[in-house]
């Protein structure tokens, strides 16, 4: 519904259309963005497994990266 919704107010076919440029940017990192959400996919499972508070550390630090690897690549942090 939401997509459906932009594209009624924008009248734009796709989303996003008004901005091709941050669109080819977008398209040529999201094999690497899509690498990057399944590893923190792993990280959040081993963050919520581990049971030594060292490992939580080291497993959060992983983690926090990912989100910043991410955003960076979107383009925005927040």
């Amino acid at each position: 519904r939401t997509r459906e919704m932009v594209q009624r107010v924008t009248g734009a076919a796709t989303p996003a259309e008004q901005f091709p440029r941050f669109l080819r940017r977008l398209g040529r990192r999201l094999p690497v963005l899509n690498q990057v959400s399944r590893q923190q996919v792993q990280f959040i499972r081993q963050f919520r497994g581990a049971t030594d508070e060292g490992e939580r550390k080291e497993v959060l630090s992983a983690l926090l990266l990912s989100i910043s690897t991410i955003a960076a690549g979107f383009g925005a942090t927040g």
